[in-house]
């Protein structure tokens, strides 16, 4: 299974299921350290708010455009909120 994916300012190329998780895990990876949480495993199942991640609505907002700016859209459009890792990784699934 592939995945066409089309960021901003970039032409559109073929990505497989691991390059997208891995792509979603370095953005959450980069929005928790900026925000001064140090994780070093990501579960699929770690849920993304309070005792998981410990994502806030501030940590959320930047996921979110980060997201968008490297896929071209994002899962919290349409007032959507994913929980957990592996619903954001169901979202890029579902929208190939």
């Amino acid at each position: 299974m592939e995945f066409a994916t089309e960021a901003i300012g970039r032409t559109e190329f073929m990505m497989t299921p691991q390059d997208v998780q891995q792509k979603v895990i370095n953005i959450l990876q980069g929005v928790l350290q900026e925000a001064g949480k140090i994780v070093k495993k990501f579960p699929l199942e770690t849920p993304l708010y309070e005792r998981g991640f410990g994502m806030d609505s501030l940590d959320a907002a930047t996921f979110s455009a980060r997201l968008e700016r490297e896929f071209g859209f994002e899962p919290y459009r349409d007032g959507q909120f994913p929980q957990t890792l592996a619903d954001v990784m169901d979202f890029y699934a579902k929208a190939r």
